[in-house]
């Protein structure tokens, strides 16, 4: 409870709910505590049912075993998608995946949509959108190299192409959401 109390993304989802009701239509559900290696978490887009791009979900870490474990990785992966694939009631979206490589099975971590607001891991909606629409060939992207160069934050992509002023607002915006959640974690 208390990492739902004091998470950034829990207090704005909670604040959504409440000011746009059932336009948003927000559910919460509580299950046991899973530790989740970080290495072998990975976003995977679909579209028609289908996994057109994956990607390792923290897109700045490099994971020798990932490396080393990559085709395995990616068939567990799609294994899981076909099992489920038609118990989900979308035809479109993005999955996020761990996979457990000692007992070779995969779970799912949840669903979230298919939007550019929405973490793209190591692909960019815009240049890579017909790897990730399934209009160009399956791609498994990781970091194969201790050199390969840190990605950028794609927050700062973002506000780079709107201006020092879009970041300032966010900015405070960010610090007004803190003080609020102090606020509100201080009432309870």
């Amino acid at each position: 409870m208390q990492l739902f109390l004091q998470s950034d993304r829990s207090a704005k989802d909670c604040r959504r709910e409440i000011e746009r009701g059932d336009e948003y239509n927000m559910n919460v559900i509580i299950r046991n505590w899973v530790a989740i290696p970080i290495d072998y978490e990975f976003r995977c887009f679909f579209t028609k049912k289908k996994i057109n791009a994956i990607s390792q979900y923290f897109n700045n870490c490099y994971f020798q075993s990932v490396v080393e474990n990559k085709e395995l990785l990616e068939r567990l992966m799609l294994e899981k998608w076909e099992e489920v694939k038609d118990k989900i009631p979308f035809e479109e979206g993005i999955v996020d995946f761990v996979v457990d490589l000692d007992e070779r099975k995969t779970y799912i971590i949840e669903f979230n949509p298919l939007d550019q607001f929405t973490g793209s891991a190591m692909f960019d909606y815009f240049a890579d959108w017909d790897v990730v629409t399934g209009n160009a060939p399956r791609e498994f992207r990781i970091i194969d190299s201790r050199e390969y160069p840190t990605l950028k934050n794609e927050w700062e992509g973002m506000f780079s192409s709107f201006g020092e002023e879009i970041h300032k607002a966010e900015l405070r915006q960010n610090e007004k959401s803190r003080q609020e959640q102090k606020e509100s974690c201080s009432m309870m």
